[in-house]
């Protein structure tokens, strides 16, 4: 059975200026994580599909993809 990178991933997510960034320090310092990678994209696509601007489904596609 192969390992599904997809079952080991993390999404943190908030408001600007919610902290986010404090966690860019403090997560990788864990046993077998990585560093965090900010996507402005995915910064995005979670408000402008929220205030209905966009389809729900692309939000998906598009959030899986990146």
């Amino acid at each position: 059975m192969t390992n599904s990178i997809s079952k080991n991933l993390v999404f943190i997510d908030g408001i600007t200026r919610c902290g986010k960034s404090l966690f860019s320090g403090i997560i990788p310092s864990f046993e077998n994580m990585e560093h965090i990678q900010f996507h402005n994209q995915l910064e995005l696509i979670i408000p402008t599909a929220g205030l209905g601007a966009i389809d729900l489904n692309f939000a998906k596609k598009f959030s899986i993809c990146h």
